[in-house]
């Protein structure tokens, strides 16, 4: 949305990170390019960033002395920006708290500082006026950061911890090594120098803003000079003749140590009529003065131009890890720590990292599913695609995780789970060709054989070797449709089974027609017998009839 919401809230001393905040920088997945804003209290601050983002009322202004932002608030719509190798990023704008507040102790300041400087790729320090002496003053907390911010755990802070091995800072040195006495510093016992040596690596660009600036910018001999010579003049040593002045030059050495990559722009006075001024905020950009909209609109140019993604380590930040780091920050600093750089990116790395692996798996497993869908294969192309979907789970994996954890215990976990996901593939890939497989085979028998294997039907199998032709046919068959690596298992413990059902069934049929032809036999010598009763019969009666006619012949013989 188009206005502002805390990111940090203060309540009883203590910082509360808003969730809603949180949620709205975890949905940002492109590098995000943090600009923080910081200043002495009731200095404009809030004015500047409305104009930075084109608002009018997405910062609170007020036009009271009390001041109007506590904590730290952040812009509601994350800005699109390309950068100049072309890839995308969103740039976030975080206003702070006032330095100097009436509510607010020297502590307080500085840890609100440290949480802008942490979070942010580029700092706008807002002031009013010249850089006088008044002003470097007003940043006398930067002598001492190094209390507030540690790089390494130290045994005041959470334990030895690693992740914090490379350098983010824009350039090396800046010959300032040694600028100075050297007093002991919070980390270990070390000197200032080399802690500050080490914080100066994580510092963001720094853009000092110069606000109703009205002089001249020229040198002793009247020359003129850029904003950012006016600056690089304001941070050199002065004459030391008291203890306030060393103090100031302790202040500039830091600035100048800490950070390395810096500017100035100066903004005349918005308007000039003191009512209208009350109300600046509210006047379209058009109200406004001439000359402050176009040193506006150079000063947007230079941040355009100059703002990169907030990196830790030589690693670009999402808004997912940054909201990690801010977390790891605000708890180190509510439980009376300090806020360890190297602490808080192990806690962001192991998360994303734990995540990355858990996108890479879900990345397997919706390969894995997709193949289910197309199964059986044949084994050597499911090796193919399991592998291309391992090396890309992979690939992304190493693309996204976070410090050690690319090829740490993260990964390792995550070849075993991959392993898995493959084997899980062979084994779905492997039933389902063996069932494919099966209902080919028996739809083949079916059709095929099953007809000649039937009693009642009308072709009946006359001869085992009849069966072997038409089960090589079915083979031939099956062997062109077949898929997948249960094919010739399939065949070779189906084939004996049909084969012998088949065989039995001619056999049978063998049986039936040798019984039948015996039957038939059978009857016809029965009616052979039958027949040769009979004439037998005949004969005999024939002969009784023989011998009685004989014997009349006989008596006939006689009576004559």
């Amino acid at each position: 949305s188009d206005v502002a919401t805390p990111l940090i809230e203060v309540r009883d001393e203590e910082f509360v990170v808003n969730e809603e905040a949180i949620r709205l920088l975890q949905s940002i997945e492109v590098p995000v390019c943090v600009v923080a804003i910081a200043g002495l209290y009731r200095t404009g601050k809030s004015f500047l960033l409305n104009r930075l983002v084109e608002s009018s009322g997405g910062f609170r202004v007020g036009g009271s002395i009390e001041a109007c932002t506590r904590g730290i608030w952040i812009w509601g719509r994350p800005v699109a920006h390309t950068l100049r190798d072309g890839s995308e990023c969103r740039i976030i704008y975080l206003d702070t708290e006032g330095v100097g507040g009436l509510e607010a102790s020297a502590t307080h300041d500085a840890r609100i500082f440290s949480l802008a400087t942490l979070l942010a790729s580029h700092l706008i320090y807002n002031s009013v006026g010249n850089i006088d002496e008044g002003a470097i003053n007003s940043l006398s907390f930067i002598a001492n950061l190094t209390r507030h911010i540690h790089v390494h755990a130290t045994a005041r802070s959470a334990g030895e911890s690693a992740g914090a091995g490379g350098s983010d800072a824009a350039g090396a040195g800046d010959g300032e090594e040694g600028d100075g006495d050297a007093d002991e510093d919070e980390e270990g016992g070390e000197d200032d120098v080399e802690a500050s040596n080490r914080l100066a690596a994580f510092f963001p660009g720094f853009t000092w803003v110069l606000r109703d600036f009205s002089l001249d910018l020229v040198d002793e001999n009247g020359n003129e000079i850029t904003p950012n010579q006016h600056l690089e003049r304001c941070l050199q040593p002065q004459p030391a003749d008291s203890e306030s002045s060393g103090q100031r030059n302790q202040v500039r050495r830091k600035l100048r140590h800490f950070f390395h990559d810096r500017e100035c722009c100066t903004l005349s006075r918005p308007v000039t009529d003191e009512a209208a001024l009350q109300r600046a905020d509210e006047l379209p950009e058009g109200d406004l003065r001439p000359k402050f909209r176009a040193q506006l609109q150079g000063l947007r140019r230079r941040l355009g131009a100059r703002v990169g993604p907030k990196t830790l380590h030589g690693r670009a930040l999402n808004g997912r890890m940054l909201a990690g780091l801010l977390r790891a920050y605000v708890s180190a600093i509510n439980g009376d720590g300090v806020p360890t750089i190297s602490t808080a990116w192990a806690t962001v790395a192991q998360a994303e990292s734990a995540l990355a692996a858990e996108r890479a798996r879900a990345r397997m497993a919706a390969a894995v599913e997709e193949l289910a869908g197309r199964m059986p294969v044949e084994t050597k192309d499911l090796e193919a695609e399991l592998a291309a979907a391992e090396a890309g789970a992979l690939a992304q994996f190493q693309a996204a995780a976070v410090g050690d954890a690319a090829e740490g215990a993260a990964a390792a976990e995550l070849r075993v789970a991959l392993q898995a996901a493959r084997a899980e593939a062979v084994a779905r890939n492997e039933a389902a060709s063996k069932r494919a497989c099966e209902e080919l085979l028996e739809s083949l028998v079916k059709e095929r054989l099953a007809p000649k294997c039937d009693p009642t039907g009308d072709e009946v199998y006359g001869s085992v070797t009849a069966v072997a032709e038409d089960w090589r046919e079915v083979e031939r068959l099956y062997t062109q449709s077949a898929v997948g690596p249960a094919t010739h298992a399939t065949l070779a413990s189906h084939a004996s089974k049909a084969l012998l059902q088949c065989a039995s069934a001619a056999l049978d049929a063998a049986a039936a027609r040798c019984a039948q032809r015996e039957a038939a036999a059978a009857e016809r010598e029965q009616a052979t017998r039958k027949e040769l009763e009979e004439q037998r019969a005949t004969a005999v009666s024939l002969e009784a009839r023989l011998d009685e006619a004989s014997r009349r012949a006989a008596a006939l013989d006689e009576d004559k």
